[in-house]
């Protein structure tokens, strides 16, 4: 059951069935987060209703779970490094109400996905179910954004505070009852200076490098995105026909090299993707029903890297020019433009009442072109060679629920095919040479659930699966990262097994907790090498991540307090016994936090000022272990270069107000209110402490 501590108003239409006053907790009917967190699935389900109000976001959200870690390079649009159970970047495949991220309109990351327009998370841990069309090696993030289109309401929000940030969001949804027609438009923008505070050396009168704390000069981003949905509900024909069109565009600086030792004052990136999704569900009979969904999306991304002086921190050009245009290399103007399509057909067979039969079938094409504007016109341009991917995706899945509901099992097979139609540049004849391949792989899976009583369960879920290498990974980014067309696909055996307790009710509040063993055998692993400047993806060695993930939680018998703890201990070691890494075999993974845990702690009250209003009060806390930058078996301990340990704090205070028809939610926060020094990747400086104001109104 899904219990809430606190209701601020209920709905005229609720049922006494629907909800029950008992002990002053409110119990509803179990929700869709519920029912799929206690399916056989290894599932974690984010409820994002209470971190919405607040100006964390996405990115802060799930490095609060546990399992996993989110590391960035900055502020708000730096770059970010997903982890979920050791494993890491593309081996995480990440989606939009099921649509691949990168083909969804937030083509810049995760942490750019405005919170207000998610209704949930969901963490599916090293096994992926077939209706995703996911050739993940180690799990899947699906971003639920809130698809409530029963009748005409909406919700503006405006957040801004330190380093110049600034977010607003705006939804607007109308549904004509009688016809079943409605239309949906959902917009955002955001902006920030990310002009905190750093420690660098800077060279004095004489030349001479002396540490000083400047603030980051060039390092600006700002986005701005739409989607405006149209379509019909409850037809004959039809549950639902949709149609979605959206657009986003990013602008954001480039401020300095990997480890933050070199400064850049004029080099950008810029990228805008437009698209078009159209949906379609219907269920023509109680045992038969299609889900369907088609698109076409084409990003560009521009490459901008042609300045004549280098910087130093203060954001001066130096007195000596570089030895040519460019901070990052040869200067570069480029210009590429991607094409994709896809659709995610599911079908879904009631066999019987307690069987299921799916059938799921993802193709994706994905076509790009480049240039360098630089060049004169008949100038050998190595960007504009062929780049054509396409992508097959095939599963077959098998559900019964035995016992009465008390044992499920899901088991699943599906067919990975990728074929890769490209053309490699020859430097000496400035021309090309044909570089087209095609993989085949196998997969299979299996997961079960037990119900031991009616609030604790366990789970054991199995997967053999390959992940395709993505088109940025075999085609580059069009920014730092090159080409590398002989990449192979990544295999891993994934394994977990859980216990759960969830919505126990006793005397003395409400219980849960989980926890989670986790083992991913895996080979071929993709790495991203390189310099300080510039990188490519290459497949390198295998590795076997093994771990615990945990979490517990209580909330108090009279909604006042809710408190919950978690943490994650994750041993990756390299099992290579061939290749470059051969020689560290039995280290642990360098430059990977291996142990983090997090807390909080949320006091509500009611009622504190006037009839339905809220006021609460929380409390967050991080720590993430030390960790090495290089591999554990080479140098001595006291000269390693590491990531020191290292513990942030971020407090809020939040408050609602129902002014029916209007809700309130006024919030304010402060993020590493201890002004730590923060560090996700080696010599890059995270934001110091920050206050943030937020404004939210539902209408």
């Amino acid at each position: 059951m899904l219990i809430s501590p606190v209701v601020l108003a209920q709905s005229d239409e609720t049922s006494s069935d629907d909800a029950v006053e008992l002990q002053n907790f409110t119990v509803s009917d179990e929700s869709d987060i519920n029912t799929l967190e206690k399916s056989a699935k290894a599932v974690d389900v984010i409820d994002t209703e209470y971190d919405l109000k607040l100006t964390a976001d996405i990115g802060e959200i799930l490095a609060r779970t546990h399992g996993v870690s989110v590391r960035r390079t900055g502020g708000l649009g730096s770059g970010t490094r997903f982890s979920l159970n050791g494993l890491t970047d593309d081996q995480i495949r990440f989606f939009v109400d099921g649509i691949p991220l990168e083909m969804s309109g937030y083509t810049l990351g995760i942490s750019n996905i405005p919170v207000n327009l998610v209704d949930r998370i969901e963490i599916y841990h090293g096994v992926v179910p077939i209706q995703f069309g996911a050739d993940a090696l180690g799990g899947a993030v699906n971003i639920v954004t809130d698809n409530n289109i029963d009748g005409t309401h909406g919700s503006l929000s405006h957040q801004m505070g330190d380093f110049g940030t600034r977010r607003s969001t705006l939804s607007l949804n109308y549904l004509h009852q009688d016809s079943g027609f409605f239309a949906r438009f959902t917009g955002f923008t955001d902006a920030a200076d990310n002009d905190y505070d750093i420690d660098v050396e800077v060279a004095d009168g004489s030349g001479r490098l002396q540490p000083a704390t400047v603030k980051r000069f060039h390092d600006a981003y700002a986005a701005d995105g739409l989607v405006l949905d149209l379509g019909l509900v409850d037809q004959r024909w039809a549950d639902r026909l949709q149609l979605s069109l959206y657009a986003s565009d990013y602008d954001k600086d480039i401020q300095h090299n990997v480890k933050m030792s070199v400064p850049y004052g004029e080099a950008v990136f810029k990228r805008e993707t437009r698209g078009v999704n159209v949906r379609y569900e219907h269920a023509f009979s109680d045992q038969l029903s299609l889900t369907t969904v088609i698109g076409d999306a084409e990003t560009e991304t521009r490459f901008q890297d042609t300045a004549d002086y280098s910087y130093n921190w203060l954001g001066e050009e130096a007195i000596t020019p570089v030895p040519h245009p460019g901070e990052l290399g040869d200067a570069t103007d480029s210009i590429t433009r991607s094409e994709d399509n896809f659709a995610r057909i599911n079908l879904n067979w009631n066999a019987r009442p307690n069987q299921q039969l799916k059938l799921s079938l993802a193709p994706t094409w994905n076509d790009r072109t480049a240039r360098n504007t630089l060049l004169s016109a008949g100038d050998h341009d190595p960007l504009t060679a062929e780049r054509e991917l396409f992508t097959l995706v095939t599963g077959i899945e098998h559900s019964i629920d035995l016992q009465d509901d008390r044992f499920q099992n899901i088991l699943f097979f599906k067919h990975y095919r990728q074929e890769i139609r490209s053309e490699q540049p020859i430097e000496s004849t400035d021309g090309f040479r044909r570089k087209d391949r095609d993989l085949d792989r196998f997969g299979w899976g299996n997961a079960m659930r037990y119900r031991f009583n009616d609030w604790s369960y366990g789970k054991l879920s199995y997967e053999r699966t390959a992940r395709l290498p993505r088109p940025d990974e075999i085609f580059g980014d069009a920014v730092l990262i090159t080409d590398n067309l002989e990449l192979e696909e990544e295999t891993s055996h994934n394994y977990n097994l859980s216990v759960s307790l969830e919505g126990l009710v006793t005397a003395a509040g409400i219980w849960r907790a989980d926890a989670n063993l986790f083992v991913r055998d895996a080979d071929n692993l993709i790495v991203l090498i390189g310099n300080e400047e510039f990188f490519s993806y290459q497949n390198i060695y295998s590795a076997t991540s093994e771990g615990i993930q945990a979490a517990a939680g209580w909330t108090s018998p009279d909604g006042l307090m809710d408190l919950a703890i978690n943490f994650t201990s994750v041993d990756f070691k390299n099992t290579a016994d061939s290749g470059p890494f051969a020689r560290y075999k039995g280290d642990r993974i360098p430059n990977r936090p291996y142990l983090f845990a997090n807390a909080s702690l949320r006091l509500n009250w009611t009622e504190v000022f006037a009839e339905l209003d809220e006021l609460s009060i929380s409390w967050h806390v991080r720590f993430v272990n030390e960790y090495d930058l290089i591999w554990e078996s080479v140098g001595l301990d006291a000269f390693k270069d590491s990531v020191p340990a290292q513990e942030s704090h971020a407090v809020g205070l939040t408050y609602a107000r129902d002014l029916y028809p209007y809700v309130l939610n006024l919030s304010a926060e402060v993020q590493n209110i201890t002004d730590e020094k923060l560090f996700d990747f080696y010599g890059v400086q995270r934001p110091g402490r920050a206050f943030y104001v937020k404004a939210t109104l539902d209408f």
